[in-house]
């Protein structure tokens, strides 16, 4: 096993000032496998990692850098038009008149782009990076949400990928 990871409990345990007990408590499991987990005898599983970093404060990213999945985009599913759900954000964008759907129109104006196409960009671009984020804080059912809706709303192909297989 890696040290990497138990060096990084054992730190962050301490900085909290926890013991054994009390982060086994905080996460629901027994002293024993916290004991296990800062010898390097065993790795936690993703739901008791994120359980871990919760506690500790920080994020599964801070805490074990190499259990994190990776979000991969593929190409966009083109199914001719807009999706239904599409369609309604667009009409309802287009109905608001406020200073932010004009600074909005005014990018995409600048770049050369319909407002409709851009701003469906730059929602997907931020559907994308929310499931990045998602996925950094161990948080997969969230990364899940953000998957299902992209590709809803925009044929986004996102896959959850471990980077060890």
């Amino acid at each position: 096993m890696s040290t990497d990871f138990a060096n990084r409990l054992i730190s962050l345990r301490g900085e909290k000032n926890l013991t054994q007990q009390q982060l086994a408590d905080a996460v629901g499991i027994t002293p024993s496998q916290i004991s296990r987990y800062e010898s390097g005898q065993a790795k936690p599983r993703r739901t008791i990692l994120f359980k871990l970093a919760t506690a500790l404060g920080v994020t599964v990213a801070e805490l074990s850098p190499d259990q994190i999945l990776q979000v991969v985009v593929g190409e966009r599913e083109t199914n001719g038009p807009p999706f239904k759900l599409q369609q309604r954000m667009l009409d309802e964008l287009a109905a608001m008149d406020g200073e932010e759907i004009r600074k909005i129109r005014a990018e995409a104006e600048e770049a050369g782009i319909p407002f409709e196409k851009y701003i469906t960009d730059q929602a997907e671009k931020n559907f994308i990076e929310m499931a990045r984020r998602a996925t950094e804080s161990g948080d997969i059912a969230t990364a899940g949400f953000y998957n299902v809706f992209a590709r809803i709303l925009f044929g986004t192909n996102i896959k959850l990928v471990d980077p060890k297989e």
